[in-house]
């Protein structure tokens, strides 16, 4: 009686247990086209096409103009698939969370602007926070031939295995996957979050609110974090009921969920908010309940966009040179993509608190374009 054949699923899992014992040689070796899988292991061409896909979508083998590579390790400088990752076009893959937020659209641009300098070309791709999407971003970026990564990756639980094992070099930036050794250039959100509840504490208020998001959970979010340990500091504490997360989701819903927040409040109260889009959000929610800022209301952003210079009045928020971190980034990954084996990096840029009228009581004092909080930090 004929043996029946494994099925597709099966099949996959017996050659990726082959592949990773090294039958097939090291990671960066061709691996076999799918007709002579097929051939091998006496299944159709359905099978084995089926069999491929499944490899791809693991990351076990990486398609390369026509051949596949065996790619479920660390890729070896001398090996064939390094070699066509070399001659391939100078070219850098970059992914962000989200492209329409104002900050990444200002980072992609510096990122272009400093690759472009060391002879590279950058295409960028959004995973609107899915990591779904963000699996497929970096395995497109591998099969188009980029030689290396920029990313600012997801907030997830799964997003460390994403990275653990990629076969490109890889800068993060703002962020990094817990676990995960790699170049890294960051902001002292913490030490910006105590810096702002200094700033408050010193303008006299004495009731204190947050609003965020909900994708970052409690542990992760070293804006808030700081913010809490300034409070302590100055012997205040932040209560659960005086948190607000929005959807992450859902940012549309901001403006209301902040003035059905803002109504519980009948004191003065200071506001630091994750970022400018939602202390703008929040001057909404002021300007609905007639809430006077910053008399009533004081707010503050984070990220210093354009739009901090053009609410009703100039916003409080945190700044850094975005141009200095692409700039880091861009010649990280460069120095990766050339040879350095050197231990991970990390790279801290130093914000600043510019003040402005939104926290600002003494409606007296002069009050200039951009003011650097005398308080400032380093890493």
């Amino acid at each position: 009686m004929k043996q029946k054949s494994p099925t597709a699923e099966k099949l996959a899992e017996i050659i990726k247990e082959e592949i990773e014992k090294g039958i097939f040689g090291e990671p960066g070796r061709q691996f076999l086209s799918t007709r002579h899988l097929g051939e091998k292991y006496s299944c159709s061409l359905v099978t084995a096409q089926k069999v491929m896909v499944r490899l791809r979508e693991e990351g076990i083998i990486t398609l390369s103009g026509k051949k596949y590579y065996m790619t479920h390790g660390k890729i070896g400088r001398k090996t064939p698939f390094a070699k066509v990752r070399g001659e391939a076009k100078k070219l850098i893959g970059f992914h962000v969370t989200n492209i329409e937020s104002p900050f990444f659209a200002a980072l992609v641009k510096e990122a272009e602007r400093a690759a472009s300098k060391r002879g590279y070309r950058l295409i960028t791709a959004s995973s609107r926070y899915h990591m779904h999407e963000e699996t497929e971003i970096l395995r497109t970026f591998c099969e188009v031939g980029a030689a290396g990564i920029l990313s600012c990756p997801g907030t997830g639980e799964g997003t460390a295995s994403l990275y653990k094992n990629y076969i490109l070099p890889c800068v993060f930036l703002c962020r990094k996957p817990r676990n995960i050794r790699a170049d890294v250039v960051l902001v002292d959100n913490y030490s910006a979050g105590k810096n702002v509840a200094r700033h408050l504490c010193t303008e006299g208020y004495r009731s204190f609110a947050y609003i965020g998001f909900d994708n970052l959970q409690k542990g992760e979010d070293e804006r808030f974090a700081g913010f809490c340990a300034g409070l302590a500091a100055a012997g205040y504490r932040l209560p659960e009921s005086h948190v607000l997360r929005i959807d992450a989701e859902k940012p549309e819903t901001a403006e209301r969920s902040a003035k059905h927040f803002l109504r519980t409040f009948r004191e003065p109260v200071a506001v630091f908010c994750f970022q400018d889009l939602l202390a703008v959000e929040t001057f909404k929610a002021c300007r609905s309940l007639k809430k006077s800022v910053p008399e009533e209301v004081a707010i503050c952003g984070f990220d210093n966009l354009a739009v901090s210079e053009v609410t009703a009045k100039p916003l409080t928020t945190v700044g850094y040179p975005i141009r200095n971190m692409a700039e880091a980034a861009v010649d990280m990954l460069v120095r990766r993509m050339e040879g350095n084996e050197k231990a991970a990096e990390e790279c801290a840029v130093t914000p600043s608190l510019f003040i402005r009228e939104s926290t600002r009581k003494d409606a007296k004092k002069p009050v200039g374009p951009l003011i650097d909080y005398n308080v400032l930090y380093k890493i």
